[in-house]
């Protein structure tokens, strides 16, 4: 059970409302941050030239995902998934899920984090040592986790709008590169490879959405559409994603992106724009670097929540995003002793760890509510009859 104390110290802390896009704003880092890196490579070396198939069949069978994810939300009754484990399995259970949840988001972010390295060291800073890039990239981070609610969403909205910006340049710097013969053959090994790299990319861009959770609605201010703008703005993530995969198909051929790391990048270096706006890459390539680290925002602020609900001190909570940090540091530059051994890490066991841990708990709190709701009707059924008894 959660103190008045720290109920208290929470509504002085997070007194500001969730503001313009809210929630939904959340949607766009959430569903591209798993991409570079990790889920490009793995869908173009199943599905190769057909991998914008895919892009479509994940986005329908990721449908079924994101509607229990939705469920979710509408009954959380405005509490984030700390204490919405809490009101639905009780102090010790759900201090258990709590733990793994907490667990598994650090890991999740320290790997989103490496990503974020190695890109930077591969693309950027190729002489610059991993440990301090790291450093660079949770400073700002460290500094989100520790504000509010409200003002994450709003640095997640500002991410949003500068994404969608960069996109549309870098889709009409674009355009004129992209050549037909590059899309062929279509099909020519049948449908089996882009379904199953559909899947795929519903684990990757769909799964990790389960943390919109993380955000307590009750901070929302009045009168937002929630529900309606995650549908919209999972469409236009798909569309953008498609796109993505469409683009660098057509642009670079399969021949091509089998050979280069982060072929989204890669294909930014053929942009020009009017012919006069060219070697821009490294400008556009931020919507890949903002996304990722509002991700780890994301993901470490639900650490901290959890972390601020037992140490409710005020010098405690002041010092938790700094330690969180740390641990994340470490966990990151420890995690793997080569760029290979990464690769091999992230091609044969994320997608199912992803599963594994999101998708169960997705469920599990899909049918407990369900089974809370039901009850709670009956309970509500049978004292309106006992009432008309009396009466």
């Amino acid at each position: 059970m959660v103190s008045k104390e720290v109920e208290l110290k929470e509504n002085v802390l997070d007194c500001d409302r969730i503001q313009g896009f809210g929630v939904s704003s959340f949607v766009y880092p959430l569903m591209i941050s798993c991409f570079l890196g990790m889920g490009t490579n793995i869908i173009y070396n199943l599905a190769k030239v057909d991998s914008y198939i895919s892009v479509i069949i994940g986005s329908i069978i990721g449908i079924i995902p994101l509607m229990l994810i939705i469920y979710i939300i509408k009954n959380s009754n405005g509490d984030d998934i700390v204490d919405l484990n809490l009101k639905l399995f009780g102090a010790k259970i759900g201090t258990v899920f709590n733990i793994l949840l907490n667990i598994f988001a650090i890991l999740f972010a320290s790997l989103i984090l490496y990503n974020i390295t190695i890109f930077l060291d591969v693309e950027y800073i190729p002489d610059t040592n991993s440990l301090y890039v790291k450093i660079i990239v949770l400073m700002p981070i460290i500094y989100a986790i520790s504000k509010n609610i409200a003002v994450i969403s709003r640095l997640s909205q500002m991410v949003l709008i500068v994404g969608f910006i960069l996109f549309i340049l870098s889709v009409l710097g674009l355009v004129g590169g992209m050549k037909i013969e590059n899309l062929q053959p279509f099909l020519s090994n049948g449908l089996t490879n882009p379904i199953k790299a559909g899947f795929l990319y519903a684990v990757f861009a769909v799964l990790p959405l389960f943390f919109l959770v993380v955000i307590p609605r009750k901070y929302e201010e009045k009168g937002q559409n929630t529900i309606r703008r995650i549908v919209i703005m999972y469409i236009i993530m798909n569309v953008i994603i498609f796109s993505m995969f469409f683009i660098t198909t057509a642009v670079l051929g399969y021949g091509m992106i089998s050979v280069f790391k982060h072929p989204e990048y890669m294909v930014l270096k053929g942009i020009s724009i009017l012919s006069v706006i060219e070697r821009i890459e490294s400008t556009l390539a931020l919507q890949f670097l903002f996304s990722m680290t509002m991700s780890i925002v994301v993901l470490l602020y639900l650490v901290v929540r959890s972390c601020r609900k037992i140490f409710p001190s005020l010098k405690a909570q002041q010092i938790i995003p700094y330690i969180l940090g740390l641990v994340t540091l470490l966990i990151s530059y420890y995690m793997f002793p080569n760029s290979m051994s990464a690769s091999y890490f992230v091609e044969n066991y994320v997608p199912y760890i992803l599963t594994a841990v999101i998708l169960s708990m997705v469920l599990i709190l899909s049918i407990t509510i369900f089974i809370r709701n039901i009850n709670e009707r009956k309970n509500h059924s049978s004292l309106n009859q006992s009432k008309m008894n009396i009466e």
